[in-house]
C-alpha cells in the first residue's frame, strides 16, 4: 500500500488510492555503477478498480548518475505521447519510502519475450514480426526525432496491447 507524505503530481490519481500486488520485474544496477534500484509491481487503483505497473524507484542508494537516469526517465515518460510508446499516467516522489513511482498503464499481454517462449519458441514466423518490427520502429523514430535514444531495447520490455487498428 501506498504512504502518506508524498507528494503529488497528478490531478486524477493519489498514492494511498494504489495497492502495491504482484511483482512484475526488478531492474538492479541503473547506472554505469551499477547503482540503483528499480522494482515494477501491478498497482491495484482503488478507485477505479483498474490494475497499472507501478515502476518504484529506490533512490535511498542511487548515486549521482542513477538519480539523473531516473529524473530523466520519469520527465520522458510523462512528455513523450505515441501510439508506440508506453505513457506515464501520474509519477510520485515517496520521501517517506525513499522511493519515485511512475504510474503507467498494465499491458495484459506482457512481454514479447514472455509471448515467445511461451508460444513461439521456434522464434515468430515472418508475417507476425513484421507489425511487430513496423511499431518498434515508429516508436523508436518519434524517440530519435526528439534527441532521445533507448538505453536497453530487448524483448523482455517490449510489451503489448490488444488493438483493433487496421492497416499499415
Amino acid at each position: 500500500m501506498a504512504s502518506a507524505g508524498a507528494t503529488k503530481s497528478s490531478d486524477s490519481y493519489f498514492p494511498d488510492d494504489f495497492e502495491l500486488r504482484a511483482l512484475l520485474g526488478r531492474v538492479s544496477g541503473l547506472d554505469s555503477e551499477h547503482k540503483g534500484l528499480a522494482i515494477v509491481n501491478v498497482g491495484f487503483h482503488k478507485p477505479t478498480k483498474r490494475q497499472f505497473a507501478i515502476k518504484r524507484f529506490c533512490v535511498d542508494d542511487a548515486g549521482e548518475e542513477a538519480m539523473n537516469l531516473i529524473r530523466h526517465e520519469v520527465v520522458s515518460m510523462r512528455q513523450l505521447k505515441h501510439d508506440n510508446i508506453l505513457t506515464c499516467v501520474a509519477s510520485f516522489a515517496m520521501p517517506s519510502l525513499m522511493e519515485v513511482w511512475l504510474v503507467s498503464p498494465l499491458l495484459e499481454m506482457g512481454s514479447l519475450r514472455k509471448i515467445l517462449d511461451g508460444h513461439f519458441p521456434e522464434g515468430i514466423p515472418e508475417a507476425a514480426v513484421s507489425p511487430v518490427m513496423r511499431d518498434v520502429l515508429h516508436g523508436l523514430v518519434h524517440l530519435h526525432e526528439r534527441g532521445i535514444v533507448h538505453r536497453s531495447l530487448k524483448v523482455a520490455i517490449m510489451t503489448f496491447v490488444i488493438s483493433c487498428r487496421r492497416g499499415p
